[in-house]
């Protein structure tokens, strides 16, 4: 520690001269420091003489403390300061909100609150004088002597309260300590209360306590109390912008607040919620549609049913789904996911059963935003629209169809996992783990592939959705559409739609280079494509691998080939590697056994007669007109050059493996009964022992909160317990647990050999 003269003359209780001095004929040691001006003596504490060093660690010592202390007189100094600050504003605005309350009320109201507040007064000042006296026990007392003239009370408070009971003395008396004059409001005066409260009083807290409402609606009470208080203070200049009300305050106030203000809550946090609820639906949306055909919409949604695929896996498919505004029809297209595949695959099933629309409406989805469904639409000669984001209502007619779907007797089927999150929960909870293992006399939850989905819906539609009434068109859709006598426009060639349609080979647009077109590692070449080197052209796929449609600026150039690859068929390939990837499947679990009333079966019933009832109704022929554009002609030519050609060259030793295959595959339709090849590996009996372990196995993984992924050992799992072998080893073990805990585990138990393992 260093110290300078200033220092040591201080804690000497001498003068800086004389402390120099002192160190001058001491022969103190000193470093010197410069300092502005020239250089300043520094002395290190521990080389000055011991009675010099004591008095100034002492020095040091003491001012220390005495700067501590003041600091803390400082403290406590201020934070009684914006006390008594923040009390004097907390009784300025009291007095504020009291006046405001005042001036609104009228001269009996007032005179009232003068009264009970004289009465209030009056009690105070008579309880004390009558110590020792329970409080519990004044208010009878008082109440009487009141209303036998007793007390001192002035005439105007005997007017107004000739008598009063000792109820009202102790409710004027606790709701003045509570909240002091607007708790002696009495209820008689209950309008002048109606929405006064601690909020509506400080604008301040009432603003923010909505802000933080719509901003954070999930918030609990406590919570957003947190909140308040932490707004409740001036950030820069720390003072009480307005109070923290209570728990119970709070409570109060968004009770009614929500319940009085339900639309602007429900717009600000949930707009979807809001345009179902609030949202004015004036007018009819399809009052300009007068022609049949004139306006199509389209749309995608989740399905509510939990489909099998073939590889045994569950999901949900998508629904795309097709509506005519003008007769209401509706036409559903399955698929695992939205694609622009399955919107052109359900465009072209409405082209040829409705014929061609003058209008598609559509959302901004990617789906329906491609490139390849607007080139699509564009060459039938189709207007493609598109609402704006967020907007289902500009497109009301396809949402109400999907609601309608969602909503039908379809949703009675077993797979059906409910229309939102609440009702999915409803479903699972009701499904027991019991239930999953297939219990003995349990309903059981058969598979649905989606072809069996999309039959029922198809049967629904005819039989039941075509042939119901309509609410906006006050007959049934079939009807709407059978009267409609105006021009059809239907597309004659469907080859041609198909080419149309037809997926892109690759990129789509490709140079013709002078060597063909190298398209995914292949080249394709035809003669007329000289003709078009160092030009764009767009090509398209077709069924043989080898084979593509060319065509350019809208015209029909040519089906370019691939020697290498003709002959072989893209569903083919695509089959094999599925077949290849189901090889490392496990093998299908069994059918479980169907139960007596199967609700499924019930339902396809239902619409299938109805289908086919529906199917004995006939309408009258309608006019018909040929619709053709550029693009269906250049189609139809690439029709007719694919059916003229013959087949190709050879086909390649790695495909040509493909169609070996199929060829096999066709001459030995039953491969179950070939001799399977010899091994010598031979698969020992499972014993009664094994079976029980392996059952113990999974009870333990049950236990522990697991589940059971595989569907046949989950089966077996519950199966198992319910027969006589499971209660005759189960006897067994529990047994073997009592020898062995009867002979006080003395013994060493033999290690287990797990099933599974």
């Amino acid at each position: 520690m260093n110290v300078v003269f200033d220092q040591i003359a201080a804690a000497l209780n001498v003068s800086k001269s004389t402390a120099e001095r002192l160190s001058m004929r001491g022969g103190w040691k000193f470093d010197l420091r410069p300092v502005r001006g020239g250089h300043q003596k520094v002395f290190e504490l521990a080389h000055l003489p011991v009675d010099v060093r004591k008095k100034v660690e002492r020095h040091s010592t003491l001012t220390t403390r005495a700067n501590e202390a003041a600091a803390v007189d400082a403290a406590i100094a201020r934070v009684r300061q914006t006390a008594a600050e923040r009390a004097a504003f907390r009784a300025r605005q009291g007095e504020a909100n009291l006046k405001k309350l005042l001036d609104d009320m009228s001269e009996g109201v007032k005179a009232r609150l003068d009264g009970r507040f004289a009465i209030v007064r009056n009690w105070e000042q008579w309880f004390a004088a009558k110590q020792p006296m329970a409080r519990s026990v004044s208010w009878e007392v008082y109440a009487a002597a009141y209303n036998a003239n007793e007390l001192q009370m002035a005439h105007e408070v005997i007017v107004v309260f000739p008598k009063v009971s000792a109820r009202s003395v102790q409710r004027w008396v606790l709701d003045f300590e509570r909240a002091g004059m607007a708790g002696l409001i009495d209820e008689n005066d209950g309008h002048l209360r109606k929405d006064v409260n601690v909020f509506t009083t400080q604008p301040m807290l009432e603003k923010v306590t909505i802000a933080l409402l719509i901003e954070r609606p999930h918030l609990g009470v406590q919570n957003l109390l947190d909140l308040i208080e932490a707004a409740a203070t001036d950030e820069k200049t720390d003072a009480t912008l307005f109070n923290v009300p209570t728990y119970h305050q709070a409570y109060r106030f968004l009770r009614n607040w929500k319940a009085k203000n339900a639309e602007l809550l429900s717009a600000s946090t949930n707009p979807d919620q809001w345009k179902n609820s609030y949202m004015t639906a004036f007018g009819d949306a399809s009052a300009d549609v007068i022609r049949l055909n004139q306006r199509w919409e389209m749309d995608a949604t989740p399905a509510d049913w939990m489909l099998t695929d073939a590889d045994g896996k569950q999901r949900r498919y998508s629904a795309s789904v097709v509506v005519d505004v003008f007769s209401r029809r509706i036409l559903v297209v399955l698929s695992p996911t939205p694609k622009t595949e399955t919107h052109k695959f359900a465009l072209r099933l409405a082209l040829l059963l409705w014929g061609v629309p003058e209008d598609v409406w559509t959302d901004n989805g990617k789906d329906y935003q491609s490139i390849d469904f607007q080139e699509t639409l564009r060459q039938l000669g189709i207007k493609h629209h598109t609402t704006n984001p967020f907007s289902p209502w500009e497109k009301p007619h396809v949402e109400r169809g999907i609601q309608t779907l969602l909503h039908s007797n379809l949703e009675a089927l077993s797979n059906f996992v409910g229309h939102n999150v609440a009702e999915r929960s409803a479903i699972e909870a009701r499904k027991t783990f019991a239930e999953r293992l297939f219990k003995k006399d349990q309903v059981v939850e058969l598979a649905l592939p989606a072809s069996k989905l999309q039959a029922l819906i198809n049967d629904w539609l005819a039989g039941t959705y075509e042939h119901r009434v309509h609410g906006g068109l006050e007959q049934t859709p079939f009807a709407m559409a059978a009267s409609y006598r105006g021009e059809i426009r239907r597309i004659q060639d469907e080859r041609a739609l198909d080419l149309l349609l037809a997926q892109p080979a690759g990129k789509g647009t490709y140079v013709v280079t002078k060597k063909g077109l190298n398209i995914e590692s292949g080249n394709y070449i035809a003669p007329e494509l000289g003709l078009y080197v160092g030009r764009d052209v767009s090509v398209r796929q077709t069924a043989d691998m080898g084979e593509l449609v060319v065509y350019h600026e809208g015209e029909f150039v040519c089906v370019a080939v691939c020697p290498e690859r003709t002959g072989v068929s893209r569903k083919e390939i695509a089959a094999h590697a599925r077949e290849a990837q189901r090889a490392h499947i496990q093998e299908q679990r069994r059918n479980a056994k169907a139960t007596k009333t199967n609700p499924d079966q019930l339902i396809e019933s239902l619409l299938r007669k109805r289908a086919e009832a529906a199917g004995k109704l006939a309408t009258l022929p309608q006019p018909t007109v040929a619709h053709d554009t550029p693009a269906l002609a250049a189609a139809g030519a690439a029709h007719r050059a694919l059916t003229g050609r013959k087949a190709a060259a050879p086909v390649p030793a790695d495909l040509q493996r493909i169609l070996d295959a199929r060829k096999q595959a066709d001459s030995n339709p039953t491969p179950a009964e070939a001799t399977p090849p010899a091994t010598n590996v031979h698969r020992l009996p499972e014993t009664a022992q094994l079976r029980f372990r392996k059952w113990l196995e999974l009870d333990q993984t049950v236990t522990n909160g697991g589940s059971i992924d595989d569907p046949f050992f989950a089966r077996w799992y519950g199966s198992y317990a319910q027969g006589s072998e499971f209660r005759a080893m189960k006897k067994r073990h529990l047994e073997g647990q009592l020898q062995a805990a009867s002979s006080g585990g003395s013994s060493t138990a033999a290690p287990v050999r797990h099933a599974f393992r």
